[in-house]
This record gives structure tokens, C-alpha cells and sequence, in this order.
């Protein structure tokens, strides 16, 4: 009788343990891109790489599509689907402190001290300091990887709070309607690619916005000479940023991502329903244009230094009153266009439609 008692224990034990293990599977399932062990040795870019704790090595090769896929499965709100007009629903202030809060948990590329150059040999372990600054390229781009991932996940958590399937992110700084405009969907798929970027360019936009206002304090920021003004500081602000704090070592990095961002600003925009399509059409052309003005003018005034202890190549440019002042001049040769093709006869002007 023993014998049979403690074979439906067994049983009754045995299920139990299967029905357990089956719960926390469902309530914890398990991400295919992080790992159960503790740290996983793979190679990236020619070097011996020690992912950090719970990373699994495909989160390396993911692309912007992988990176689109997953969000879009974790959420069923449709965020994002429809044009690349819309709006995303956030704000660059918002996209900025959930990088920021990411950022912390990595080493600081744009400040390399000796203290931070340790922390990267936990993950690049063969390298030396000199052969870790020698190659800072594809160490940037290790934790860009996973700084993308993450960024995926926290941006997933952050629309899930949402009733209605979007972002629902309420701030008081005025990037919250920078340019004219929230972060469209363009815009902020670039910024998941290149999430480096929010900082500078939230920055740039803060700083565009505020200087617009107190030099041209009656402009109705519409199509005018103080918006000509807006777009190229705003590009030149984008640039120099970008070229003080990341890590850029060519004038031509900080103009060509300034170049990519504010081409889908202006091309994902949504038209004031205000607004006739030829009229749009034409203020869109205007800016693009006075976009051009603003990274010229950087190209002309910018250089390279060597900074920190390490003498890292640092993309430099003269200072925001150096640069208000010169752009200020250009406004005053700017040039009323009132035809798409009227750009064209002023490749070296700010343009503008109203007066």
C-alpha cells in the first residue's frame, strides 16, 4: 500500500512541476536575441568581443528592418504603418532621455578617458588603449548595436502605456514642436538608426528655435526671411554638434547626417491643411534649399582637432554668436522666389516667399 501511495505522489508531484514550469514559460517567455548564460564570446568586426550579460549575438546583425519587425509584432496599435507623414507620436525630448537612460549603461565613446577605455576592454579584451582608439570605428558601431536593440525595447515598453496604440508624450521644451513640426515617421526610424543623434540634433533644434525668436521676434516663422534664417542655422547647429560631442572625424560625417535628417523632415512632413499643394510644394523647396545654405556655410568654416588624451579627431566649428552673425548677413541677400525653378538661380542665397 506504501508502494502505491508513493507512485500518486510522484505522479501528482510530477505534474505539478510540469504544469509550474509550463506558467513560467508564459509569463516569462524567453527573447530569442538574449541569452541564459551569462556572457557569450563572439567576433565582430575582425576582434574577440565579450557580449555583456544576457545578449545573444544576432542582436549584432540586426537590421532597421528586424528592428521595424519587432516593434510592429510586439505592438498591434498599427504605430506607424500607414505614411511616413505621420506623426510618431514622440518627441525628441522623449526619444533623448530614454537614450540616455540607455547610454549609461555603456561606455562614453564621445568622452574617452582612460577610465572609459577600461570599460571597453571588458568587452574588446584583446585590445589595447592605442588599438582601441585606432579602431574606435567598429567599437562605436559594437555598442551602437546594442544601443539600437535596446532602444527597440524601451520604445516598445513606452507605447504599450498608451490606451490608443501611440506614443502619448507630453513635454514642455520647445522640440516638442521644433521647425514647425513633431518627429515624423521618417525621422524617427532614422533616429533608431542612428540614436547617437537625438542629442545633437534635439540640441540643434532647441537652440535654432530660441535664437529665430530673439533675432526676429515679429516673424510669423511661415516661408519668411527669419524661416530662411531658422533652416540653415538650424543645419549648421546640426553639424557642429554632431562634430563636437560624436564621433565623427571628417567634416563631410557631420554634414552628411545633418544632410539625411533634415532631407525627411522636410520630405516626411504633413501639409498644413491651411496650406494650397503648390504653395507646399514651393515652401518645401524653400527650405530644402536653405538647408543646403546652412551645411555650406559649416563646410566652409569648420576643422579638425585632436582632443583628450587620447587625441581623438573632433569635427570643430566657430561659435554660435560667430555663426547667428554670418547667417544673419546671408539673410540679408536673400533672394523672393515665387516658382519651383527660381532656386535654382541662386545657388549661393538664402531664399525666401514672403515678405
Amino acid at each position: 500500500m506504501k508502494k502505491v501511495y508513493f507512485l500518486v505522489a510522484l505522479v501528482a508531484f510530477t505534474l505539478t512541476s510540469c504544469d509550474k514550469n509550463e506558467f513560467e514559460q508564459t509569463i516569462n517567455p524567453k527573447n530569442e536575441f538574449e541569452q541564459t548564460i551569462n556572457q557569450e564570446e563572439v567576433k565582430f568586426g575582425g576582434f574577440k568581443v565579450n557580449l555583456p550579460p544576457n545578449y545573444n549575438e544576432k542582436v549584432l546583425s540586426l537590421s532597421l528592418s528586424d528592428l521595424q519587425n519587432q516593434f510592429y509584432t510586439n505592438n498591434t496599435g498599427g504605430l506607424m504603418r500607414a505614411k511616413s507623414s505621420e506623426s510618431a507620436g514622440i518627441t525628441l525630448d522623449e526619444m533623448s532621455r530614454i537614450i540616455d537612460g540607455i547610454l549609461i549603461n555603456y561606455p562614453n565613446l564621445d568622452s574617452l578617458t582612460t577610465d572609459e577605455i577600461e570599460k571597453i576592454k571588458i568587452n574588446f579584451p584583446d585590445l589595447s588603449s592605442d588599438e582601441i582608439v585606432e579602431n574606435i570605428n567598429v567599437v562605436d558601431s559594437f555598442y551602437t548595436s546594442l544601443v539600437r536593440y535596446d532602444l527597440v525595447q524601451e520604445l516598445t515598453k513606452t507605447e504599450s502605456k498608451s490606451n490608443t496604440g501611440a506614443f502619448k508624450v507630453s513635454s514642455s521644451s520647445s522640440s516638442d514642436d521644433y521647425l514647425g513640426s513633431g518627429v515624423n515617421t521618417l525621422e524617427f526610424w532614422y533616429l533608431v538608426w542612428h540614436p547617437a543623434l537625438v542629442s545633437p540634433i534635439r540640441k540643434a533644434s532647441d537652440k535654432a528655435d530660441s535664437l529665430t525668436k530673439s533675432n526676429y521676434p515679429e516673424s510669423k516663422r511661415v516661408s519668411d526671411k527669419a524661416d530662411a534664417f531658422r533652416h540653415a542655422l538650424w543645419n549648421v547647429l546640426i553639424c557642429k554638434y554632431i562634430g563636437e560631442d560624436k564621433n565623427k572625424n571628417a567634416i563631410s560625417d557631420c554634414t552628411e547626417r545633418a544632410e539625411d535628417f533634415t532631407n525627411r523632415h522636410v520630405t516626411g512632413a504633413e501639409k498644413p491643411s491651411s496650406m494650397t499643394d503648390a504653395f507646399w510644394e514651393l515652401d518645401k523647396k524653400m527650405d530644402l534649399h536653405n538647408n543646403i545654405q546652412g551645411r555650406k556655410y559649416f563646410e566652409s568654416v569648420a576643422w579638425i582637432e585632436k582632443v583628450g588624451v587620447f587625441k581623438v579627431k573632433r569635427v570643430r566649428a566657430p561659435s554660435e554668436d560667430v555663426i547667428v552673425i554670418a547667417i544673419k548677413n546671408k539673410v540679408n541677400s536673400a533672394r523672393k522666389i515665387s516658382t519651383l525653378s527660381d532656386t535654382s538661380k541662386y545657388p549661393n542665397n538664402l531664399v525666401y516667399i514672403i515678405d
